[in-house]
């Protein structure tokens, strides 16, 4: 039953987007990163977030893939025409983020708009040939910790949300070009994704993620952990 709520309002969230944006700049994807901890253009695609609001000061940070779909038109300089840099190289500067309920519904929240924007470094590639979007990758805090502290009062703990995502750049020639919503569903909970586990010595067992608080569970391994919780 979940998964067919999730789907409906993931279909109405979509259809909502009905501001157009560029055709150049797309928001492909969010990326996971591997077991080193290290993000790649080609990386394994995460279709749905997980986030701790029990974990203090927490945030979500994602990775994305952009695409930029404009053509390459640098010129190497032949038959006297001096070299040209290509115009069509994007750099993706921010993203306009609005967080909402699973009806679509934007949150009210306490201490901070909604929408509201968050700065992204990454830069997208033109296309070779025409045929093939060039590529780009970015980060962004797209749930940062005054949203993320209100987050359990507002949606509750157990709640899924959808994080709706514009992304806003500036070609090397100086055009402004902003991609179609993206729409990345999170599943809220608290204290799911940080536990402490200990050997039979009473000795912390260690599994850390490389971003505690989101997406998998991190076994703590520090001070903190006391024998006997979990």
């Amino acid at each position: 039953m979940r998964r067919s709520l999730l789907s409906l309002a993931l279909t109405s969230a979509l259809a909502a987007g009905c501001a157009p944006g560029n055709p150049g700049l797309v928001v492909s994807n969010v990326i996971d990163p591997d077991d080193q901890c290290v993000y790649a253009i080609g990386g394994i695609a995460r279709t749905i977030g997980y986030f701790d609001v029990g974990v203090p000061n927490n945030s979500y940070e994602a990775a994305f893939r952009f695409l930029n779909q404009l053509m390459n038109l640098s010129q190497s300089g032949v038959a006297g025409f001096p070299p040209m840099a290509d115009p069509n190289v994007i750099q993706v500067q921010a993203l306009e983020v609005e967080i909402r309920d699973i009806g679509n519904r934007p949150l009210a929240f306490f201490d901070g708009a909604n929408p509201f924007t968050v700065p992204v470094g990454g830069v997208a590639v033109p296309s070779g040939d025409g045929m093939q979007a060039g590529e780009g990758l970015g980060f962004a805090q797209i749930i940062p910790p005054v949203y993320a502290a209100d987050l359990g009062e507002v949606a509750g703990t157990d709640a899924m949300i959808v994080v709706s995502v514009r992304a806003i750049g500036r070609t090397t020639g100086g055009a402004e070009v902003v991609s179609d919503e993206f729409i990345f569903p999170v599943q809220l909970c608290s204290g799911c994704l940080s536990v402490c586990l200990t050997d039979d010595m009473g000795e912390p067992l260690c599994r850390p993620t490389c971003l505690p608080g989101q997406d998998n569970v991190h076994i703590a391994c520090d001070a903190s952990c006391i024998a006997g919780r979990t």
